[in-house]
C-alpha cells in the first residue's frame, strides 16, 4: 500500500482526515490539516476524491464539510478496522 504523510498507508491517512472533519465540522482547509497532521497535497487529493468538500461562506473564509461518500468511506473503514 502506499505511504502517504507521516509513513501511515494511505487508508489510515484518509479515515484520519475525515473523522477529524467529522468531530469538529466547520473547520478551514488549513487547520483540518494541521489538527489531522496532513501535508494539503494529501488533502487535495482527498477533496478531489470527493470525500470532502470545501464551502465559501464569506468572501475570506472557507470550510471543509464531509460528504456522503466521505462518510461511507469513514463507516466502511471503522467497520474493516472491528475484523
Amino acid at each position: 500500500m502506499a505511504a502517504c504523510g507521516v509513513g501511515l498507508p494511505r487508508l489510515e491517512v484518509i479515515a484520519r482526515v475525515l473523522a477529524k472533519a467529522e468531530q469538529k465540522p466547520g473547520l478551514s482547509p488549513s487547520r483540518l490539516c494541521s489538527y489531522s497532521s496532513v501535508e494539503y497535497y494529501s488533502f487535495k487529493a482527498i477533496v478531489e476524491a470527493g470525500f470532502l468538500r470545501v464551502e465559501e461562506v464569506s468572501r475570506d473564509r472557507r470550510v471543509v464539510r464531509l460528504t456522503a461518500k466521505g462518510r461511507r468511506f469513514l463507516e466502511a473503514y471503522r467497520k474493516l478496522q472491528q475484523l
